[in-house]
């Protein structure tokens, strides 16, 4: 999708280097560019915030450090965040820390958020989806052989629904694309009204 103004066509720029992210938006037929932002945001989560405010904030960081260089394009910025019992849930630090996400989250039911900003010279807008993610209950060697595959360690909550612990997911309330890290439909509908 490139987005018509007059007689030019303005690009669509994904702010991230989640190579996922930009898969779910070709596998939709949304054309886009990829220029990550060199941000590394996640440790400036604002607490304080709500955590829909929150992930938001962090998309915004994103989105806008690619606009001040490409202002003539409409810029995608996007974060995800776990959270449970009012904690989020970042990326891992280190295989314990992946460990004590996975056990956390194990027989439960946990929150996804995506955070998206979207941003042109004419307009910006920004939404969040919610999702609800609940886990079989995990057994410690089954945790084990997870950390080991390498998978938790860039994934906020320590786990990638669509890779391996797809087999470890019972039941996903809300938008399975947002829990990956992009909630495609609800962002094609709003660059629809950037036309």
């Amino acid at each position: 999708m490139r987005v018509r103004r007059g007689e030019t066509m303005k690009n669509v720029i994904l702010a991230s280097r989640s190579k996922r992210r930009s898969q779910i938006l070709k596998n939709a037929g949304i054309e886009h560019m990829v220029k990550p932002s060199d941000i590394e945001i996640i440790e400036d989560v604002d607490y304080a915030l709500p955590v829909e405010e929150a992930v938001v904030r962090l998309a915004k960081r994103k989105a806008m450090q690619i606009f001040e260089e490409r202002p003539e394009s409409i810029v995608i910025g996007a974060d995800t965040i776990v959270a449970i019992d009012g904690h989020i849930l970042g990326k891992p630090l280190d295989e314990e820390d992946a460990k004590r996400m996975l056990r956390l989250i194990s027989g439960r039911t946990h929150l996804v958020y995506t955070g998206v900003y979207i941003v042109c010279s004419e307009k910006t807008t920004s939404f969040t989806a919610r999702t609800e993610v609940e886990f079989w209950d995990l057994t410690e060697e089954e945790i084990e052989y997870y950390v080991n595959t390498g998978e938790v360690f860039d994934k906020a909550g320590a786990y990638a629904v669509a890779g391996f612990a797809s087999k470890y997911v019972k039941s996903i309330k809300g938008d399975y694309y947002s829990v990956m890290g992009m909630p495609v439909c609800q962002l094609y509908h709003i660059l629809k009204t950037f036309k």
